[in-house]
């Protein structure tokens, strides 16, 4: 009877829509919602190859899927020299100089181009040094001699050849730390397990060269080598620099609590502005009940003339909101302030409110479906997360609507339902946005119980979840569990999403009546029986 109720009443949402044609899109702002239609155009209709070819140079992100069609039916756009790429050799800055060179160049280079280098940069400079490394042998030899920084990522990133797994001197690993790039290439080598040697040299770096993700990152890695004094100056020193995400600088500072279990960061902790894994986490355990919450409920219908379906209008309010001063903004948000714009408002509000993030909106309940408080609070933390409530919005990956549903997946619920008139524009409506949502984990739940877990796979796939649980080192009881098995997952952006999804689970659990722990949410993690049906 689940089938038919589904089939039944999606039938009756679904409007017989049609693509949106070169007419009625050539005119709208460059956009995500743009490309989507152009990539829709490209690959679902008979298209005019010369309104094609205009719409190309309409396209907001050519390293996206409608660029990458574009290219396989016309051919790539002439390339146009940007960045480092418009200057030569002897004109470049020394940012620049590091990025064009290539061990055939260094090796090529004539006697009077490299004295007007070492002229322009100075002998000594790192720039120099690095075009004599190149003319060697072993270039790594050369610029571990010299300590030469930018040398070595350039190596790292360039030479295939090199043979980097060598112990490095702690005083040349921590110089490293310095880079710029450093948290990236930290978070490979820790999440992928590179080169061990290499690892075990930076897990004794000063941490003070090291900053934001590269520190945090180094202290994960310290921590993984049982160097637990040196992870916590290096997650100290991380949550000092990590400063333009509260969540990343709490998760850095829950990580000293760990390490120290002073209970006095755990109270800094339960004080954040921030609501999150972590701050409800030292809440819970230090027996504070208290939330520093925004939950609109607003009293008109709907603002007249607005069409919360249309990804254009959204995109031009956006735009017109980005811009506008702090008293205008509040004025421009006075109008959203109803039951149908609950998403675009809090956009708004939470620019007002300087990103404290405590906008906890519970929009078009009356269309979440009549499961449990479980269920609707797993669709609402997965809703806030996804698309802050906005119905229209379009990902970078043409993932759409309020639950962010990729289109095959769209299309691939409404073929399996026998879904008439389907098409996936309706999931902009937010009624089918949380109909699809519930058959979605009506599905993943065969699977999976935990939050988290459900929110790895809701954003990198079951197969992805699959793969991380039946890992051996991950979510197993041990020390520090399962908090560093959730900072090794292997996706990035599942790992940050299944945090801030579990954060917004407890939330809008308490929010609806039911008082969950987060403790004994972490804990399930590590007990199969209580997390998964895959272990």
């Amino acid at each position: 009877m689940k089938f038919a109720f589904y089939a039944l009443f999606l039938a009756v949402l679904t409007l017989n829509a049609q693509i949106k044609s070169y007419e009625e899109i050539k005119d709208e702002p460059k956009s995500l919602a743009k490309d989507y239609y152009i990539h829709r155009l490209l690959t679902q209709t008979k298209y005019d190859k010369a309104q094609m070819k205009e719409l190309r140079y309409e396209i907001y992100r050519n390293k996206g899927k409608v660029g990458k069609e574009m290219a396989r039916i016309f051919g790539a756009l002439p390339v146009q020299k940007k960045g480092c790429a418009k200057f030569s050799l002897l004109d470049a800055n020394s940012s620049c100089l590091t990025t064009l060179l290539t061990q055939k160049i260094a090796q090529n280079l004539d006697k009077n181009a490299l004295n007007k280098l070492v002229a322009k940069f100075g002998k000594s400079s790192e720039q120099i040094d690095l075009i004599y490394a190149m003319r060697e042998k072993n270039p790594l030899e050369h610029l571990i001699s010299t300590q030469n920084v930018s040398g070595f990522f350039k190596i790292y990133d360039t030479d295939k050849n090199a043979k980097f797994d060598i112990n490095l001197s702690s005083e040349f690993a921590s110089k490293l730390a310095s880079y710029e790039k450093f948290g990236d290439f930290m978070q490979d080598l820790v999440i992928n397990k590179k080169l061990p040697k290499l690892r075990a040299s930076f897990a004794k770096i000063d941490a003070t060269y090291a900053r934001g993700e590269g520190a945090f990152w180094a202290g994960i890695n310290a921590l993984m080598h049982g160097k637990n004094d040196n992870a916590y100056a290096l997650f100290y020193r991380a949550q000092q620099t990590l400063n333009k995400s509260p969540h990343r600088r709490d998760n850095a500072k829950f990580w000293t609590y760990l390490i120290s279990k002073d209970e006095k960061i755990l109270r800094e902790l339960a004080n954040s502005s921030h609501v999150n894994l972590y701050s409800l986490y030292a809440k819970e355990t230090l027996g504070i009940r208290n939330l520093d919450l925004i939950i609109p409920q607003p009293s008109r219908e709907n603002l007249a003339g607005y069409d919360n379906t249309d990804p254009f209008l959204w995109v031009k309010t956006k735009a017109k909101a980005d811009k506008m001063s702090p008293s205008e903004l509040r004025n421009f948000a006075t109008k959203f302030d109803t039951k149908s714009t609950i998403g675009e408002w809090a956009y708004m509000q939470n620019i007002i409110g300087g990103y404290k993030d405590n906008i906890y909106a519970m929009p078009f309940m009356e269309y979440i479906g009549d499961g449990d408080t479980h269920r609707k609070a797993l669709i609402l933390a997965i809703a806030r997360q996804e698309s802050r409530f906005v119905p229209a919005s379009v990902s970078i990956s043409y993932a759409l609507g309020m639950m962010q549903f990729m289109p095959f997946v769209a299309n691939d619920i409404a073929k399996q339902y026998a879904i008439p008139n389907f098409d996936q524009d309706d999931m902009f409506n937010p009624q089918i946005a949380y109909k699809f949502a519930n058959i979605h984990l009506d599905y993943l739940e065969k699977s999976l119980k935990s939050p988290v877990f459900i929110a790895y796979a809701y954003n990198g796939g079951l197969g992805f979840t699959r793969k991380t649980l039946r890992q051996e080192d991950l979510f197993k009881r041990g020390k520090f569990e399962p908090f560093l098995s959730m900072e090794l997952v292997a996706y990035a952006e599942s790992r940050e999403y299944g945090k801030r999804v579990l954060g917004n689970f407890v939330v809008y659990s308490q929010i609806l009546g039911e008082n969950v722990s987060v403790r004994k949410l972490l804990d399930d993690l590590l007990v199969p029986q209580n997390s998964d049906f895959i272990r």
